[in-house]
């Protein structure tokens, strides 16, 4: 008789004990499957959004600065300044380099967003025309001499395919900061609710403990 008695208090101490692990195994499970989709919600805006966000810049500072030295390059070619044109006309070929490099970059990264899409692709179109339609060739006009090119399109290209391309620029740019806003956001709520789950959990086991432990007694310790 107690022997059977023994088995039974053992079983049920066992039983309590698998409970509680079964508890704590699921609600550890659940954590680490919220924490794993917010960490990758978490990698994928710092592969995408902010590395085109830093090669959208990085792309836009170059190309004005190309700008300002085809300026200075004109100067120097209306002045009959050649060497002055020759070093501005260096300068704006480095520059102009350095937004390519940064375009290629963007479009080895390009954004396949319902949303994003689209403004990307806008953004590579305002490239186009700032710099490959306008700035590149003003670059080719000013090294041939060609001051009635030159003029054409500095009076009536440069003005519109800049603001276009600052506009495209901007609108891409605001879209991704509001993305990483809400990236940043979700990450915060995330965290809470995988606190408020933690709680309910240590809740639920307190007070299965109690009435394990009511249960218990009643049942075990009172006979013994």
């Amino acid at each position: 008789m107690d022997m059977r008695k023994n088995l039974r208090v053992t079983t049920a101490v066992s039983a309590i004990l698998a409970l509680f692990v079964v508890l704590f195994a699921v609600a550890a499970a659940a954590g680490i499957a919220v924490l794993r989709d917010n960490r990758a919600d978490i990698e994928a805006l710092g592969r995408g959004s902010i590395e085109r966000a830093s090669d959208l810049a990085d792309m836009t500072s170059r190309l004005f600065q190309a700008r300002a030295a085809l300026t200075d390059a004109k100067t120097g070619m209306e002045g009959g300044l050649e060497a002055a044109r020759d070093e501005s006309l260096a300068q704006a070929d480095a520059l102009l380099k350095q937004a390519g490099a940064s375009l290629a970059r963007l479009r080895a990264n390009p954004d396949a967003s319902a949303q994003g899409g689209p403004l990307f692709e806008q953004v590579l179109k305002a490239y186009a025309a700032f710099g490959e339609q306008t700035l590149v060739p003003m670059q080719k006009a000013i090294q041939g001499w060609n001051g009635i090119e030159v003029n054409r399109l500095v009076d009536k290209v440069l003005p519109a395919s800049g603001a276009a391309y600052v506009k495209q620029a901007d609108a891409y740019q605001t879209y991704s900061r509001e993305q990483g806003q809400a990236a940043v956001a979700g990450a915060s709520q995330t965290l809470e609710r995988v606190i408020l789950v933690a709680a309910g959990v240590l809740g639920v086991v307190l007070l299965l403990a109690v009435l394990i432990r009511l249960a218990f007694r009643r049942s075990i310790l009172r006979p013994l």
